[in-house]
């Protein structure tokens, strides 16, 4: 497994963590996706600045997808006829730290493992939480 791969699977599941309950697959599904594709882009001639782009960008990005809610009646009153993404201040915290640990640790022998573990113990245990 590559870095960039284990930044894209903890990503995911920080990203879905962060959303909390209630669980959607099928936007889960449509974040995996982007975050293959994105990683098949990026992971050509890695560098430690595109393990943080990829890392940042697939928590932010899984995160809104999945907590999007597209059904006027459960966004809140003032974004009412919007799509309502539930992005709060500590989510991009978490994706930049998540970045920042991928970029740290670029070609370390058992970053990816690490990486990818830790993201998805942690991402599990946020969705549990919030």
């Amino acid at each position: 497994m590559t870095q960039m791969r284990a930044a894209a699977i903890a990503a995911w599941f920080l990203g879905v963590g962060l959303a909390g309950e209630p669980f959607q697959p099928l936007h889960a599904l449509a974040a995996v996706v982007l975050l293959a594709v994105l990683t098949l882009i990026l992971e050509r001639g890695g560098t430690p600045l595109k393990a943080l782009l990829l890392s940042f960008f697939g928590v932010i990005i899984t995160c809104a997808i999945q907590h999007a809610s597209p059904n006027p009646l459960t966004a809140p009153i003032d974004y009412s006829g919007q799509v309502y993404y539930g992005l709060y201040p500590g989510s991009a915290v978490v994706a930049l730290g998540l970045g920042l640990i991928a970029a740290a640790s670029y070609g370390r022998r058992t970053a990816p493992e690490v990486i990818s573990g830790v993201g998805a113990a942690v991402g599990t245990s946020l969705f549990f939480l919030l």
